[in-house]
């Protein structure tokens, strides 16, 4: 059985219970109500009847007796009987004078005991003469007769008399109240039956209505909640802020479709943040602004443009908005990473829209947080700290994946080793802290001076390298004597007095030339690096050796 059916049968049984209930106790209540109105009457006729027997007076006989019983009947409707303080019968209402005689005595009854002991007596019971149940009322009249002037058959001075009426009539009565009551209570409980299944149905139909609600709900929840665990899968598998900003692009506005949004991102300088994304139509805002410029990032905590009662926006936003803004800041590990900005084109933004921006905020930002850290890391990974340039592991990764190219594509990789001529005497002679300036300049020259597809690296203390695809042996040649003549004319000054002429010594070695492999390629512009310092530094040396392995004529420029 359904709740449906339990809810509606319940109230039902219920009431059927409490009418049958109702109906038994007012069943009782009225048949006791009956009994005590003709207990009354009864005790009224009896009283008259006294009053008729006094009014007799000394001279009635059993005739006078009998002939006031049947007139007293006539008139009351109940059956009355005269009875002596013997009980002796003197009269009767329903039965003849010649009938009298053959009475039996009624001094046993309880209701003439009761009224010769007290004046009064009432009793119930069945009647075996008319063979019905009967209410009795007895009445003791006051006066007293003198046996000798009366009848001999009155042998007490005392008269009774006695009314009484069928209970059959009590049932009758009842018997129609029960019609009438019943009838009341059927039509009560069949109008509570068809409101019973009247609601049922409006119940049921209720229930559906609510059920296909929270079936909605729980889908729509159920998607934005699958539509988060995505985006947070997708974000921390970007590898950059704008990959990150293009998964954002097609999520975020299934998460938030009747919104204007945007998001904006920390850049250096940390202070500013830039437009990332936004959706929903023309953004209303600078898509670059300094964080003073946001309330939510200076009070750490999002900020609603229309809060108790004050329109407070944003100095990045247009102060002409007419619906509702909120700017929520992108925190993760106690730092800002950006945030996440939203403009309700109707009055204000939902409590659910609001909900799920916040999810989103937290995740957008623990992704953020997740990007510069990996980020760092990789910087620190592959970037020499000092000059911050790429260093040696970056080098050695980037060599194998370009010579993958070349031997796909069959083109060239040139390689020059570079070294600083006589670098220990710089930091003898003016310190490491120069030392360091040096080799920061150095560096700063040599990414410069290079192509934007050549990878310059920091191979260790004072040596430089730089991996040049798809180049041919002149250009090498020529790139690196741009270096040693740009690096000879530095002007480095400490505390504004210059210091020695720095110089470069530097190899050159070009794959397929002079070597067929990564490792020989090194090899190759090493030991022409060595034999440019061997000549005398400041000089480009090529390598001599080719990929058969056999030396060729060098260059000395």
């Amino acid at each position: 059985m359904t709740i449906t059916k339990k809810l509606t049968l319940a109230p039902i049984i219920v009431l059927l219970a409490v009418g049958v209930t109702s109906a038994l106790m007012l069943d009782s209540y009225l048949q006791s109500v009956l009994k005590d109105r003709i207990k009354e009457e009864l005790s009224g006729i009896a009283a008259s009847a006294m009053v008729a027997v006094n009014a007799l007076g000394q001279a009635a006989d059993i005739e006078s007796f009998d002939a006031l019983a049947d007139r007293l009947g006539k008139s009351s409707g109940a059956r009355i009987t005269i009875v002596d303080g013997e009980g002796v019968v003197l009269g009767d209402s329903e039965l003849l004078l010649e009938e009298l005689r053959q009475v039996e005595n009624l001094k046993s009854r309880p209701e003439i005991q009761s009224a010769i002991r007290g004046g009064y007596g009432f009793s119930e019971r069945y009647s075996a003469t008319v063979n019905a149940a009967f209410m009795y009322v007895a009445t003791q009249v006051t006066s007293k007769y003198a046996t000798s002037q009366q009848d001999p058959a009155i042998k007490s001075r005392f008269i009774i008399a006695r009314a009484a009426l069928p209970l059959t009539n009590i049932n009758k009565a009842m018997a129609g109240m029960r019609w009438g009551y019943g009838l009341i209570i059927f039509a009560s409980f069949s109008g509570v039956v068809l409101l019973g299944l009247v609601a049922s149905r409006l119940l049921a139909k209720a229930i559906q209505n609510e059920r296909m609600v929270l079936e909605q709900r729980v889908s729509a929840r159920t998607k934005e909640i699958s539509l988060l665990q995505n985006m947070s899968g997708l974000l921390n598998a970007c590898t950059n802020v704008d990959e990150a900003g293009k998964i954002l692009m097609q999520i975020l506005p299934q998460l938030l479709p009747d919104l204007k949004a945007a998001i904006s991102v920390t850049r250096p300088p940390r202070n500013k943040l830039t437009l990332l994304a936004n959706w929903g139509g023309e953004w209303p805002g600078a898509e670059s602004f300094k964080s003073n410029d946001c309330w939510a990032l200076r009070k750490g905590h999002h900020h609603t443009s229309r809060e108790q009662e004050t329109n407070v926006v944003c100095e990045h936003l247009d102060d002409t908005l007419k619906g509702e803004a909120i700017c929520i800041p992108l925190l993760a590990q106690g730092e800002t990473f950006g945030v996440l900005h939203l403009i309700s084109n109707e009055s204000q933004v939902s409590d659910n829209e609001f909900k799920i921006a916040t999810s989103a905020a937290e995740q957008i930002g623990l992704a953020l947080a997740n990007l510069q850290l990996r980020n760092d890391l990789r910087q620190q990974a592959i970037r020499d700290p000092l000059t911050e340039i790429y260093n040696r592991r970056y080098m050695k990764e980037t060599l194998r994946q370009e010579f993958s190219r070349a031997k796909r594509l069959h083109t060239t990789i040139g390689l020059l080793m570079i070294d600083l001529d006589h670098f220990k005497k710089i930091n003898d002679t003016f310190g490491h802290d120069t030392g360091d300036l040096v080799l920061r300049r150095v560096a700063r020259e040599l990414r410069k001076n290079s192509r934007a597809e050549d990878t310059v690296c920091r191979f260790g203390g004072e040596e430089f390298c730089l991996v040049c695809p798809d180049i041919s042996l002149e250009n090498a040649q020529y790139l690196a004597d741009k270096f040693r003549k740009r690096i000879r004319n530095l002007d480095i000054r400490i505390n504004h007095k210059p210091i020695d002429t720095v110089t470069l010594s530097v190899g050159v070695a070009l794959f397929p030339h002079h070597a067929h492999d990564a490792e020989l390629l090194l090899k190759s512009a090493d030991e022409a690096l060595y034999r440019a310092k061997a000549e005398g530094r400041d000089r480009v040396m090529v390598s001599l050796v080719n990929k058969a392995g056999v030396k060729s004529q060098f260059l000395l420029i």
